[in-house]
């Protein structure tokens, strides 16, 4: 459900330079995602 909505954002927001930041990993994010993607970060988190 986080995907599909998250897709739909994606869809809306095109015209836009989009980055997304997640935990997963690269090889986990949809290429129909990715397609819409300026920029990507992702894995862990490290807090220090």
């Amino acid at each position: 459900m986080q995907a599909d909505a998250l897709k739909d954002l994606l869809e809306e927001l095109k015209d836009f330079d989009l980055c997304l930041y997640t935990g997963h990993l690269f090889n986990e994010i949809p290429q129909d995602m990715l397609n819409y993607l300026k920029y990507i970060n992702v894995g862990c988190l490290f807090r220090t």
